[in-house]
């Protein structure tokens, strides 16, 4: 967040993140350099990273987030299908 950017950065702290460093640091932490086998990440890792997601998204908009209804799998597959990158099923 621009407020804390300056404040962080005069700590010796990392800036707020608004992205993925959450979980690239979570597989960094394990060791892992994105060689070999993906290890797993503890479901408080996720968690943490769809609440910042989230918080992202309200900051962003505005608005409190509220996920769509629905199984998200069909919603990815018909935005894949009607991109192109999935044949339509028959």
């Amino acid at each position: 967040e621009r407020s804390s950017y300056e404040e962080r950065l005069s700590l010796g702290q990392e800036p707020e993140s608004l992205d993925k460093e959450l979980i690239r640091r979570a597989f960094a932490d394990l060791g892992f350099r994105g060689d070999g086998p993906t290890p797993g990440l503890g479901d408080h890792v996720w968690s943490a990273a769809a609440t910042g997601y989230k918080r992202t998204y309200e900051r962003l908009t505005g608005t409190p987030f509220a996920p769509p209804a629905g199984d998200p799998t069909l919603r990815i597959s018909a935005a894949l299908v009607a991109a192109g990158l999935l044949p339509e099923s028959s």
